[in-house]
């Protein structure tokens, strides 16, 4: 499955939090057209990401903004709308009644 994930065209990844034996760890979630692949870890960091897509990836990566994901190469990042519409109106909401 990761060599499928690898492979993909579009992945969309991202990550929650996972308790395990009353611990946070992170679900981490990749998945593609035809494709879902779960992991469970105790690092929300970048090696994880590393380590399912290698450190170049050759599709179209969504994601959210967390920097983690800026730590490989892709071919393109597209971030997800909905976490650009909730940045766009933070944005907003800090900077009404500027200028």
């Amino acid at each position: 499955m990761q060599q499928e994930a690898r492979a993909s065209a579009v992945l969309h990844g991202d990550e929650t939090g996972w308790r395990v034996n009353g611990k946070t760890h992170w679900l981490w979630c990749f998945a593609a057209k035809n494709l879902a692949l779960y992991v469970i870890s105790p690092s929300r960091g970048s090696p994880v990401i590393k380590k399912v897509l290698g450190e170049v990836f050759s599709g179209v990566l969504v994601c959210d903004f967390f920097g983690a994901y800026n730590s490989i190469i892709a071919w393109a990042k597209q971030r997800c709308i909905t976490h650009l519409l909730g940045e766009l109106k933070k944005t907003s909401e800090r900077n009404t009644g500027r200028m």
